[in-house]
């Protein structure tokens, strides 16, 4: 081997190694917090659930890794306060909450309203109209400010399907949630009492779904904005548009 190939040959290596580093470097992890709320999220749904495949793929059309840890919401919801995770899926968003969270651009929305047994004959026109009856509530959810300044007689569940529960055993007259998520439950946890209830309509709020970012957590701003640009890809590529169809979200 003459003295020039000798040469070239030893300083292979160091060309090649910071290819080889990038190319083994990790990608970066985004920890996100959820609860079950089907079909929209849940941990035992396929990919996880609509809004929770929808941001995986997000997250990973910038180059994220993700893990999501499933918890009953209250317990949600202040981890995603104290920056325990990176960020919560999916947040209502409000005034109280932004002191905590920074939200991405806007999701699948929520039709919010009533559920009730059909033979209880319940009708309103205003919401005073409900102060005779118990409601059913989640606890730590961010329920719409109408129903709130109502000040009716609620009832706060773990979840939509213990409230579910109560309500065909008639130990609530009335159920505050969305209805996609009714359907599933009812579909899927309750299908022998499907005849027996049914939406009390017209939906009382129409409200969007959020990814909320921890304000406690690092780098957040980023997180946010590389979020949103994902979703962006996503919309641009015909994948969000087709998630939310095989959901039954869009037309």
């Amino acid at each position: 081997m003459t003295n020039r190939v000798r040469r070239t040959f030893l300083h292979l290596p160091l060309m090649l190694l910071p290819l080889d580093a990038a190319a083994l470097a990790p990608e970066p992890l985004v920890v996100m917090g959820s609860t079950e709320y089907p079909p929209y999220y849940g941990e035992h749904l396929p990919n996880q659930g609509l809004l929770t495949d929808i941001a995986v793929r997000a997250f990973r059309k910038m180059g994220y890794r993700v893990e999501v840890r499933f918890t009953p919401f209250a317990r949600t919801l202040a981890n995603g306060k104290a920056g325990l995770v990176d960020g919560v899926i999916a947040l209502w968003r409000s005034e109280e909450r932004e002191q905590w969270f920074a939200f991405s651009d806007p999701m699948a929305p929520n039709l919010i309203g009533f559920y009730k047994r059909k033979s209880s004959g319940i009708r309103y026109n205003t919401l005073q109209d409900l102060a005779p009856y118990r409601i059913g509530v989640v606890n730590g959810y961010a329920d719409p400010p109408a129903f709130i300044a109502a000040k009716l007689d609620t009832d706060a569940g773990k979840d939509d399907e213990a409230n579910l529960r109560k309500l065909i055993g008639g130990h609530l007259d009335l159920v505050l949630i969305d209805r996609s998520v009714a359907q599933y439950l009812i579909q899927t946890r309750f299908p022998g009492h499907a005849g027996e209830l049914e939406w009390l309509g017209p939906p009382l709020e129409v409200r969007p779904q959020y990814i909320g970012f921890s304000k406690a957590a690092p780098h957040y701003r980023e997180k946010l904005r590389d979020f949103n640009l994902g979703m962006k890809k996503l919309a641009e590529s015909g994948e969000l548009q087709a998630i939310m169809k095989r959901g039954g979200l869009s037309s």
